[in-house]
């Protein structure tokens, strides 16, 4: 079972990868996390090799922080086969 916690915690570490951030809010935008396109990149690639899920880079821009990336993560984890 794919817990929506332990995804959100594996984001944040991605994404404080990328972004060269220690705390990553749960509540706030990729763009305003200071998110380029090539972080996207960087971060779906990384999504796609944590989780097994391949997200559009129009998801992690689109979305408004890490908790509704979360649950996008998680919904695709479900559907998986």
């Amino acid at each position: 079972m794919h817990e929506i916690e332990d995804i959100r915690n594996g984001l944040s570490e991605i994404f404080g990868r990328v972004l060269q951030q220690p705390t990553i809010p749960t509540d706030v935008s990729f763009f305003d996390l200071g998110g380029s396109s090539l972080a996207a990149i960087q971060i779906v690639s990384m999504v796609e090799e944590r989780h097994g899920v391949s997200l559009d880079v129009l998801e992690v821009f689109g979305t408004e922080g890490l908790e509704e990336l979360s649950r996008k993560v998680h919904s695709l984890l479900v559907q998986a086969p």
